[in-house]
């Protein structure tokens, strides 16, 4: 599976910083996570974070969480090294195991939270996103929540080509180049393949997962909030 932002190299040093211009709801997508985990989850003594390289996750969670058991989750080792250098430099310690490995090759007892931000759409393949999603579902515990974000949408859509217009000049805003932007474009429907939100909700349907409510959506971005329920 192509990446486009290349994780094992060098740049990945960069990615906190320039994920902020690329993703223009990042913020919000994290600090409204935490303020649904503050209200209504309040017996969260292990979570899974899917893809938790950068150590946003992590970071935002200990705040709230700080006695919970941590399973930070990724395929990229440098990635996960970003995610320890940022806990040392922010002075956060937790009870965490780094696992170098994809989702669905994990081994761990079912968890009380699962975080599955910006993944779904790197996986290129139907076959690859339902793996994903019946992983998630196995490694949940009944009543557990699970925070999904992802780009959704239906590429040559008109709604979404238009949200697409908007987000470059949002992009350039934030101080991406022109032509920063147009590999970014380039790679939707190459490295980065979306479904529509209805897709995304009748997938985990499937896997005993409901959803509560779409809690920040800007552009084709859309962060849910989810409950195993069988």
């Amino acid at each position: 599976m192509g990446n486009p932002f290349q994780w094992e190299h060098d740049k990945a040093m960069q990615y906190n910083e320039t994920i902020r211009k690329r993703i223009l709801n990042y913020a919000s997508i994290f600090e409204v996570m935490q303020d649904i985990v503050v209200t209504d989850c309040r017996e969260v003594h292990s979570v899974a974070i899917i893809g938790a390289g950068g150590g946003q996750e992590l970071s935002t969670l200990i705040d709230v969480l700080p006695k919970a058991c941590y399973f930070a989750i990724d395929p990229s080792e440098k990635m996960l090294e970003l995610a320890k250098y940022r806990l040392i430099q922010e002075g956060k310690e937790a009870d965490i195991q780094y696992i170098v490995k994809p989702f669905h090759e994990v081994e761990v007892d079912a968890v009380d939270l699962i975080t599955c931000h910006l993944v779904l759409h790197f996986l290129q393949t139907d076959d690859e996103k339902r793996q994903l999603i019946q992983a998630i579902s196995k490694r949940l515990k009944v009543g557990g929540t699970l925070f999904l974000s992802s780009i959704n949408g239906k590429i040559g859509r008109a709604d979404f080509e238009q949200q697409l217009d908007v987000w470059r000049v949002g992009m350039l805003r934030k101080g991406v180049t022109e032509k920063e932007w147009e590999k970014f474009r380039a790679s939707i429907g190459e490295q980065l393949v979306p479904i529509t939100d209805e897709e995304v909700v009748a997938l985990l349907q499937q896997y005993g997962l409901s959803l509560l409510y779409h809690y920040e959506k800007t552009h084709v971005i859309t962060a849910s909030y989810y409950v195993k329920i069988r």
